[in-house]
């Protein structure tokens, strides 16, 4: 979570997981793409907890692609099994060359979903509160 210095706003909520590449994304370019800053009052806890809701509750799920050995891109899925609508995360050191080299990565990711070049690992991540769990 990211609030500016008195907490009256707060500028992004992220998830991630040390046991993959991926990560949600910039929580409010998925709610509102037009604002840097909501107002942190009930209706963003809301928001909040509707967003963190596959980290406590129903679990996440994350494939990340490789290209010799070195994280290329990650496809982060908010609930298991890889189903709906992804966010993605494409690895940023390739900087400004990427708009170059954009028709480029486009024939990368084709080559490595059909397995010709690099590899992929799929994860399924459990909820937090399922982790928890005794038993």
């Amino acid at each position: 979570m990211f609030p500016n210095e008195d907490w009256s706003e707060i500028n992004d909520v992220q998830y991630y997981n040390s046991n993959t590449k991926g990560w949600s994304g910039k929580s409010w370019m998925q709610i509102d793409p037009n604002q840097d800053y909501i107002k942190f009052n009930q209706k963003s806890l809301e928001l909040i907890n509707e967003y963190l809701a596959p980290v406590f509750k129903t679990g996440w799920s994350s494939i990340d692609l490789y290209i010799f050995n070195k994280h290329y891109k990650s496809i982060v899925y908010k609930e298991q099994n890889f189903i709906g609508k992804p966010f993605k995360y494409t690895n940023a050191n390739y900087g400004c060359i990427s708009i170059i080299l954009f028709p480029l990565f486009i024939l990368l990711e084709a080559l490595i979903k059909k397995g010709i070049i690099g590899k992929i690992e799929r994860l399924n991540l459990k909820p937090i509160l399922d982790r928890n769990k005794k038993g």
